[in-house]
């Protein structure tokens, strides 16, 4: 794991999470935006 930042703690304090520009590769955030919502329906359903 990375550590964070003075800046990225701040901003994961206030906000509960940080971006991290290029950290996926651009393959790896469209299989994630196109699997979340999905995911997300899935986790609504059961719960």
């Amino acid at each position: 794991m990375l550590a964070m930042s003075s800046k990225e703690l701040s901003a994961y304090a206030l906000d509960g999470y940080i971006v991290r520009k290029n950290l996926l590769s651009s393959r790896e955030v469209a299989l994630y935006r196109d699997s979340a919502p999905i995911e997300a329906e899935i986790w609504h359903r059961v719960s």
